[in-house]
């Protein structure tokens, strides 16, 4: 049997955890001193209007190495012969590392893996490899088809500001928006682990209308997951409008977590797609190690 470990920047919950059977591990949301576990101490229902009215932005952390032994452990008692602990691409977390450290104990039976992804593009990669192991396929199987994985996926994401992601410390190259045209809203794509400005939107409507014809253009759409921080009702039409899109191809609506809405704040709107082939090279960049999220 094959294991799969994640972290909470998947935006996985503790009910769909327990229905996969995907273990999470989670990151931690710090508001001055009190220190709280992403998914567990705090839920996304609490953390925006707590964000909203934070004097002072949160920050986050990353597990200790010592969480994920304990995840991997807790998953080899359960009757697993290995493990596949599948997380937040290292250009923007510490996450991966510590995971590393603590795979490194437990010899040949841990493979970590970068997804090159977060959020709900995580979350296709992670729930993909759950379905592959629930197939039975071998571990070196497992581990090929991964790699092929994470380059047919990729995040679109419009935000209603940067200032969460500058004031936060993690504005990578999307720094080249700062101090841009007054009222326009940045669309970032997340892609090959790399968060690069994609284009300037005027509005949140254009900013939909661009990720779909982005979409369009990576290649034929497999899964579809629209996310959303904090804004049930555009999400709702968000969610329409890309079923509309996309007929016939499975689209699902996700919330943001805690973790990442420290940087992204609410308003933000965004579309992780897993393509049919290698979602190729558009505008992708890279990102400094001082833009992680903990």
């Amino acid at each position: 049997m094959i294991a799969i470990v994640t972290d909470s920047t998947s935006d996985i919950s503790q009910e769909l955890a327990g229905k996969t059977g995907i273990a999470v591990v989670p990151l931690t949301v710090i508001f001055g001193e009190e220190q709280l576990l992403d998914g567990v101490d705090i839920q996304k229902d609490d953390f925006y209007p707590r964000l909203a009215a934070a004097a002072e932005l949160p920050h986050t952390s990353q597990p200790s190495p010592h969480d994920f032994s304990l995840a991997y452990k807790a998953a080899f008692e359960k009757g697993a012969e290995h493990v596949f602990s599948l997380h937040i691409t290292a250009g923007l977390s510490g996450t991966l590392q510590s995971a590393q450290l603590a795979a490194a104990d437990f010899e040949d039976r841990v493979t970590v893996v970068d997804s090159l992804s977060v959020s709900s593009g995580l979350k296709l990669f992670v729930l993909e490899a759950a379905r592959l192991a629930e197939e039975k396929v071998g571990k070196d199987e497992l581990r090929a088809e991964l790699e092929l994985l994470k380059k047919r996926i990729a995040i679109y994401v419009t935000l209603d500001t940067l200032t969460y992601l500058q004031k936060g410390g993690r504005i990578g190259r999307a720094q080249a928006f700062v101090g841009g045209v007054l009222k326009v809203k940045p669309m970032l794509l997340v892609s090959d682990g790399v968060i690069t400005p994609y284009q300037r939107v005027r509005s949140l409507s254009q900013g939909m209308s661009e990720m779909l014809r982005a979409v369009r253009e990576l290649g034929t759409p497999v899964r579809l997951r629209a996310m959303h921080s904090a804004v049930p009702k555009e999400a709702e039409a968000w969610l329409a409008m890309v079923t509309d899109a996309f007929p016939g191809v499975p689209v699902e609506l996700d919330e943001v977590g805690p973790v990442i809405g420290t940087y992204a704040g609410p308003g933000a709107l965004g579309l992780a797609c897993l393509t049919a082939a290698p979602a190729g090279t558009a505008a992708l960049g890279t990102t400094s190690s001082d833009d992680t999220l903990g």
